[in-house]
């Protein structure tokens, strides 16, 4: 049995500035494909996050596996979830709410969602800024979930 290794990276998007500030310096990182997407989404705000979303996976993508952006391809699932193209030892996940994007992969099926929540409820989050942590395993976030008080939903 090989060990499972997960790794979180969370980032805070930055609304003071507009969407053409975004546009002009990174626009040209992501895929076409993205970059069109992007176009026909009417908020603002949502706009910078799927932005933030494309640039966030992409830079993980090629930190993680040395590939570069211009080698950096996907497929769909049947329910339209992205997957690293040839890669059969890489999985990840996005999602993003509020003013935060969320990217987890593996070297197993992954996923992540995140969502706004009231002030004041300690979220697995408020644990893993106290300890630094970077580095996951199933083991570490099954105890911060039981620790939060939080149930995992299966949909």
């Amino acid at each position: 049995m090989r060990d499972v290794m997960i790794l979180i990276t969370i980032v805070k998007t930055d609304f003071s500035k507009c969407f053409e500030d975004y546009r002009r310096k990174y626009v040209k990182f992501v895929s076409e494909e993205r970059a069109m997407k992007i176009e026909r989404i009417k908020s603002e705000k949502d706009r910078i996050r799927t932005l933030l979303a494309g640039l966030l996976i992409r830079s993980q993508i090629i930190s993680r596996t040395g590939l570069k952006n211009e080698e950096i391809f996907f497929d769909y699932g049947e329910y339209g979830k992205p997957f690293l193209r040839g890669r059969d030892d890489f999985y990840f996940s996005v999602s993003h709410s509020g003013e935060c994007v969320a990217f987890v992969s593996g070297n197993e099926p992954v996923g992540i969602d995140i969502e706004r929540q009231n002030r004041g409820r300690k979220l697995p989050g408020d644990f893993l800024r106290k300890m630094n942590i970077k580095k996951f395993t199933v083991q570490i976030l099954r105890f911060l979930f039981q620790k939060s008080g939080l149930q995992r939903k299966r949909i």
